[in-house]
């Protein structure tokens, strides 16, 4: 089960997905210029910005949690182009130095949702702003 409501964070939606057993093997991700970092039990995921649609089976698999940063608010978050990840999916180690990897980790132990919203929210005000993110 697919759910999302306000961050708080202008520009930023909190999403989760549970798997359903009897529902479908994956679904369709439809292209929205977004950028997603996504917390699961094995790690952290960042979803760059899709140019075409692409099928994923990760929520028929496990619990995600997730930030949706609107376009122009992901780069600022991640610190990376968002030409450096379209149509990828990577892990969050392979874009940030590992102290700030274990930064993030420690703030979602507890609670994902509501660390991965509080590291934005921090993160995103100290952050210099593209024009494109309003």
């Amino acid at each position: 089960m697919y759910r999302e409501w306000a961050s708080g964070i202008p520009g930023v939606i909190a999403w989760a997905s549970t798997p359903d057993p009897a529902g479908p093997a994956g679904n369709t991700v439809l292209p929205d210029g977004c950028m997603d970092l996504i917390w699961h039990e094995d790690g952290l995921l960042v979803a760059g910005p899709d140019t075409r649609a692409q099928f994923s089976d990760l929520a028929a698999r496990r619990k995600l949690v997730a930030v949706r940063f609107a376009p122009g608010l992901g780069p600022a978050f991640l610190g990376v182009d968002a030409s450096e990840l379209r149509d990828r999916r990577v892990s969050l180690d392979q874009i940030w130095a590992p102290r700030r990897v274990r930064d993030i980790v420690e703030a979602v132990e507890d609670d994902p949702l509501s660390g991965l919203v509080h590291v934005a929210r921090r993160d995103l005000d100290e952050a210099p702003r593209s024009p494109l993110s309003g």
